[in-house]
Order: structure tokens, then sequence, then C-alpha cells
């Protein structure tokens, strides 16, 4: 179903489910150790993963720390932390094959990126590093609950200042890249990019983060690992290749062929979200899919799970999965008293997915 891919692209019904990020940890295995891929990237912020990576390659700090510096509950589970510690078991017996890679591309948040870009233009260029410093200054600290507080002259004022400090960057790669490595300098001015990018988030919203996410996957696979072989894991709704608005979509026009994407669909079960508004993340449970839904012809098939190839389908198939019909969303919140009007997606799913992994029913993902 991969043959020749070079990105394949994994979603999930929700943030919560065990069967999910089992599976997708299952793949990944598969994916590394018998067909080359050696990258693997997250819904997640890029510059936090990276400490991630920092333990999948060299052993720096724990994973458990690591993990817990990404800031999402949803990956703060012990599915995840199996998958980091597979990965870094993995790079210490791997022989003469190429190390696996653990990598982000979201852009929430400005922690990691504005002190490290401190850091190395401190080091590169210790006549501008309090230059950069004054340029950070009014989005140290800040983040999508505190920023938006500010008046718009000052959003606009610091839209600008934090757009200068990754122009200083971009202006001097002969200098810095010399003074660092290629790579090094490459890596820091994407984080100085990150700044950029969450501060429009900030003002922007999910458009801006689809968009971004595209954009800093797409430098990953063809900057930082260019030739090499990546597996994606985000939500149904970002990795869906037939709407615009979404990451998918530009990932779609940018691999065309090259990349498959994996759909994962459930009927009924329990999954960690957090209880609208805000309450605290724990089990909610569904009792079963709508009438008329996706997930009702799914469980016709009488199988509890199952890995379904849309691209190779009788055309009565085909034609049906090309319909609108709805299947379950859920992201990192579920209100219990209206499941259909605020999670239920309506989409062709044979234009959105070009392989589905159903459960019949899960079981919520194990909190740490």
């Amino acid at each position: 179903m991969v043959g020749d891919a070079r990105v394949v692209s994994l979603g999930e019904a929700t943030h919560g489910s065990h069967e999910f990020f089992a599976m997708k940890h299952r793949i990944l295995e598969f994916l590394v150790e018998e067909m080359g891929f050696t990258v693997f990237a997250i819904e997640a912020n890029l510059p936090e993963a990276d400490v991630v990576d920092e333990y999948v390659q060299w052993g720096e700090g724990s994973a458990a720390t690591a993990l817990s510096g990404m800031y999402f509950w949803t990956w703060d589970t012990d599915e995840v932390l199996d998958l980091i510690e597979w990965m870094r078991e993995y790079n210490l017996r791997r022989g003469d094959r190429p190390a696996v890679h653990f990598r982000g591309f979201d852009a929430q948040y400005v922690n990691v990126a504005v002190p490290r870009v401190r850091d190395f233009v401190a080091r590169v260029d210790a006549t501008r590093a309090g230059e950069v410093r004054e340029l950070y200054r009014c989005i140290d600290g800040k983040n999508y609950v505190t920023y938006p507080s500010l008046s718009l002259a000052q959003q606009k004022a610091c839209r600008e200042s934090i757009g200068r400090a990754h122009a200083l960057l971009e202006q001097n790669r002969s200098q810095y890249t010399a003074a660092s490595s290629l790579e090094e300098y490459e890596r820091h001015l994407r984080y100085a990019r990150i700044v950029v990018q969450a501060e429009a988030i900030w003002t922007g919203g999910a458009r801006a983060r689809d968009a971004f996410m595209a954009e800093n996957t797409i430098w990953l696979t063809d900057t930082v690992h260019a030739g090499k072989k990546v597996v994606l894991w985000a939500h149904n709704y970002h990795v869906a290749a037939h709407q615009p608005v979404a990451m998918g979509y530009p990932l779609r026009q940018h691999y065309g062929s090259a990349m498959v994407v994996v759909g994962f669909a459930f009927d009924r079960g329990t999954f960690n979200a957090r209880s609208w508004p805000q309450g605290p993340p724990g089990p909610q449970t569904i009792a079963s899919s709508p009438p008329g839904a996706y997930e009702e012809f799914f469980a016709t098939a009488g199988q509890p799970r199952f890995l379904l190839d849309l691209r190779r389908l009788p055309p009565v198939a085909a034609q049906f999965l090309a319909q609108s019909r709805s299947i379950w969303s859920i992201g990192s919140v579920y209100e219990e008293l209206s499941p259909t009007r605020y999670y239920r997606w309506a989409l062709p799913l044979g234009a959105a997915f070009d392989l589905i992994v159903y459960f019949e029913t899960t079981t919520a993902s194990r909190l740490r």
C-alpha cells in the first residue's frame, strides 16, 4: 500500500485513543525496519520536538522530561513515551543503518525558539546579540492567551520587530554558516521563522496554523532531511488532502502520489478529551455513531478492525466513498451533551484519504 511513497501521513479521529496511538507505533516500526523510513514528525512545536530528538539521537536528558516539555497533554502518554523509547533503542542497535529522527512541525509557542535564537546569535555574532535580544523583548514569555491582550498597535510593532530578527539571520547566512555549520544555521533560522509563525497564529487562527504546519513539513523533508522518507502524525482534519484550508492539501500538491494519507476512524468507545470548555483531560465515551455515518457502513463488515485501501476499490464502492458523509472528528475537547453537533465531520472519504484504519471500539490513551 505504501509502495515507493516518500511521505506517509497518519491521521486520527481523536487525540486520545489508545488503539490509534498503538497502531501508529506499529506502523512506524514497520516503515523504519522494513521500508527505510528515518524521520518521524508529529503535530507538536518544532523546537520542543528537537529536544526529544536530542534524546533519541544521543540520549541527552530523559524521554519523559522531553515529552512533557512539548506542552500538549494529548502526547504526554505512555503510548508516545513507548514510541520515543523504541526510537532511542533502535538508534542504539541500528548498526550501519541511518538513525531515525523525532521532529515536530507545529508553531504555537516561542518558549524554546526565542532563547535558542538569542544564544545562537550571541555565539556567532556577538556584536548583534544585544540587538536580537531587544527585538524579541516584546514577545518573550508571551503565548496565545497573553499576546492577544496587547493593543493592535503593540501587536503590529512586535510583528515588525520579530520579522526584523528573522531577516537579520537571513541576511547574514554566509557569516553565520561559516561560524557554525549549514545544519546549525538552518535550524536556528527556522526557529526564528517559528517565532514569526506563532505570532501570526495567535492573531490569525487555525488557517494560518495549517499553512505554517505544511510549510514546516516541506522544510523538514526538502531541506533538513532531503531525500529521506518521513512519517507524519496529526489529526485527521490536518492530514486530509481534499480541503485547501488544511495542511494536507498543500502537502498533496507538493508531494503528489509520493505521499500516502491514512485516516483513522472508530465507531464507538472511550477516549481522552477535555470536558468543554476547559476541564481536565479524562475519559469520554461514545455509545455509537449516528445513522447514515461512514462508521455505520464500516460496522456492517462485522470486523473489529481493518485497513482499507481506498484507491483500489470496485467502482460502486468508490462512488459510495465519494459521497459526503459524516465521521467522528474529535480533538482535545469533547462536549458530551451535543456530540453530533460539534464533533461530526462531513467529507468525501475517498478524496480525503488514501487508506483508512478502522476500529469498531476504542479505549482511552494512557495519560502520564
